[in-house]
């Protein structure tokens, strides 16, 4: 029997712009989304639930390249010091 999608209700997402010219654009992200939540507990009705999503990505803590890998200590070789550190600990 084939797969069927049913829509199951409908929901908003807002997302902050991130500010470039601060020193601390992430920061700057979380303290607007904390404004902008208490203005639409202020201003709108019919909210069931108002709430900040960390964003999150894996990276290696070395150089800062994407995570690849299904390991979670070694990412393949990314830069020296990852290729170092998992023969240190292999």
């Amino acid at each position: 029997m084939p797969r069927k999608t049913e829509i199951t209700g409908y929901h908003i997402e807002v997302r902050p712009t991130l500010s470039h010219n601060v020193h601390d654009p992430v920061k700057r992200m979380k303290e607007d989304c904390g404004e902008m939540v208490s203005a639409i507990k202020r201003h709108i009705d019919n909210v069931d639930s108002v709430e900040i999503i960390q964003d999150e990505k894996s990276v290696c803590e070395f150089c800062g390249a994407r995570w690849s890998e299904d390991s979670h200590r070694f990412n393949g070789g990314c830069c020296k010091r990852d290729c170092e550190f998992e023969e240190v600990k292999g």
